[in-house]
């Protein structure tokens, strides 16, 4: 496992429908996931794929009991009544079944029998409103029911939510063969320990600091200090001197005044409170700092992957993210080196659009979707600040896998791009800047390539050889910002949606090309991952 894990997907829903038991599988839709899986087996990826999901972004557990209107009580709520009733339990693992049973349209290999498939029994799944897994019985019974339908070939993934935590008879179930776990800031809380020992030291600082104070300012309020002459404050203080110590100039001889006494009960409580809140303030600095870069739900994992290793499992972290690439690295250097974790998936790297540019999605403040291979931040487009940082970390992370944690290893090269394909070059507008006739503009739109980083844009006319370029390092992320042009026809309007446009298109027949580049190619001349297209004007 672990030195595939750089090479894990996930898929979350199936397509089904309300029928009779077994419920129906549009098997059209289906298709779509036979395309992935046999890619996954010629790119040697293992998919990790999720039977059902605890949430209802795409229809999960409750939308499935939902199903069954006849089961529904006013007193439980549908998720619950997923896991508990019988009738809702066979339809389920029956629907398990056909999937597992369905054959491949692709390469014609049953889901079953499919070396890249590793089951999931859910996504996040627990018992909602109670804050608890799923009933022990459930999971060992669908765990039992994919063996045996996979022919005890393929793995099983507990995908019960363990911040909930884990029954042990699932625990040392033999057909239970990973668990795993989700991982995120506020999710974990304090530990007790750290709370105590965070709140014992806020206490002894506020107290050090009163003392200090009352020390400085106030002596005569400090109970050992007020039978001392140095309990006077300073406006009281005699200072002592003879007719001798007043020279003819009027000046005072210091050498002959009254010396302050360095070691009095006064000077040794300010000198010993400012050490101890010095201390103090300093250890409460060091705890609140490794708080923030050391939080709970990191030191979680470590403790999930510990305890699972007691019943000779292997753990997986499902899910960790949104979090600075400072802790994101911390943790992939922490838990590669960790026997029983057999990896770390981020959530979330977001795939491309077929229509250009990339998916993006918003968790939460600034934190969106991942984009590979890392793109500089643009909140208004869907682009985390940190996404190259992160992005770094995940790669400098796969190359660490199976080196020592001392080696200082740079990010793996990244991968030279293919071609990227041309989806729109196409008169898109008429020019209102030239004369009263106009000149026809052209927009180019592009598939992008796995590995660009930017990309360059050239055209030439057709009676020319060599190319110029128009547009140097055209970052991806600017086609979340497509330019709308709207076309006047006669009687009617197009609109269009392009990421470039030639604005300054002159008349005739123009050949364009786009290259994908990244920072590990040089100039290119004669490019082999270019895609050209004619357009007149």
């Amino acid at each position: 496992m672990k030195r595939h894990i750089s090479n894990v997907s996930a898929s979350f829903r199936f397509p089904v429908t309300n029928s009779p038991i077994p419920l129906y599988l549009d098997r059209e839709l289906f298709e779509d996931l036979d395309n992935l899986f046999a890619l996954a087996n010629q790119t040697g990826i293992y998919v990790i794929v999720p039977l059902v999901d605890r949430w209802e972004w795409w229809g999960g557990i409750s939308s499935f009991a939902n199903f069954f209107p006849s089961t529904q009580s006013s007193s439980v709520t549908a998720g619950e009544i997923f896991f508990t009733d019988l009738q809702i339990r066979r339809a389920f693992f029956a629907t398990v079944s056909e999937i597992m049973n369905r054959t491949n349209s692709v390469n014609g290999v049953r889901y079953g029998d499919d070396p890249c498939i590793i089951w999931e029994t859910g996504n996040e799944l627990e018992i909602p409103g109670k804050n608890a897994p799923p009933p022990s019985d459930w999971t060992k019974e669908l765990a039992a029911l994919i063996k045996k339908n996979s022919n005890e070939r393929q793995l099983v993934v507990d995908g019960t939510y363990g911040i909930r935590g884990w029954d042990v008879s699932v625990l040392q179930d033999p057909n239970v063969d990973i668990f795993s776990n989700h991982y995120y800031p506020g999710l974990v809380g304090i530990r007790t320990i750290d709370a105590v020992i965070l709140s014992l030291l806020f206490v002894l600082s506020l107290i050090a600091l009163i003392i200090l104070v009352l020390a400085v300012f106030w002596p005569q309020r400090i109970v050992w200090l007020n039978q001392t002459p140095d309990s006077q404050t300073s406006s009281q203080i005699e200072l002592r001197s003879t007719a001798d110590d007043i020279n003819t100039k009027g000046s005072i001889n210091t050498a002959k005044t009254g010396a302050i006494q360095w070691a009095s009960p006064r000077f040794l409580t300010i000198f010993i409170s400012a050490f101890i809140l010095a201390v103090l303030l300093g250890l409460l600095l060091y705890f609140i700092l490794d708080f923030f870069l050391n939080p709970p739900f990191a030191r979680r994992m470590q403790t999930d992957a510990t305890l699972i290793s007691t019943y000779s499992k292997p753990f997986l972290v499902g899910e960790t993210g949104i979090v600075n690439s400072y802790v994101l690295d911390k943790i992939f250097r922490e838990l590669i080196n960790q026997k029983s974790v057999v990896g770390v998936l981020i959530w979330s790297l977001r795939f491309r659009s077929v229509n250009g540019g990339f998916y993006s999605h918003k968790e939460t403040n600034n934190y969106f979707s991942y984009h590979f291979p890392g793109f500089p931040g643009n909140i208004s487009s869907g682009m985390s600040n940190d996404c190259i940082n992160v992005m770094n970390a995940l790669r400098k992370g796969v190359a660490r896998i199976g080196k020592s944690s001392n080696d200082n290893n740079d990010p793996i090269s990244l991968p030279t791009p293919i071609a990227p394909e041309l989806i729109t070059s196409r008169c898109v507008g008429i020019s209102s800047n030239e004369s009263s006739s106009g000149v026809p503009l052209v927009g180019l739109t592009w598939r992008g390539s796995t590995g660009a980083e930017w990309y360059t844009i050239e055209k030439r006319s057709s009676s020319q050889q060599k190319f110029l370029v128009q547009v140097d390092r055209f970052l991806e992320t600017q086609f979340n910002s497509t330019i709308k042009i709207t076309r006047n026809l006669q009687s009617s309007s197009q609109t269009f949606d392009v990421a470039w446009v030639d604005w300054n298109c002159k008349p005739g027949t123009w050949i364009y090309r786009v290259i994908a580049q990244n920072r590990n190619l040089g100039p290119v001349e004669n490019p082999g991952n270019i895609q050209s297209s004619p357009a007149s004007s």
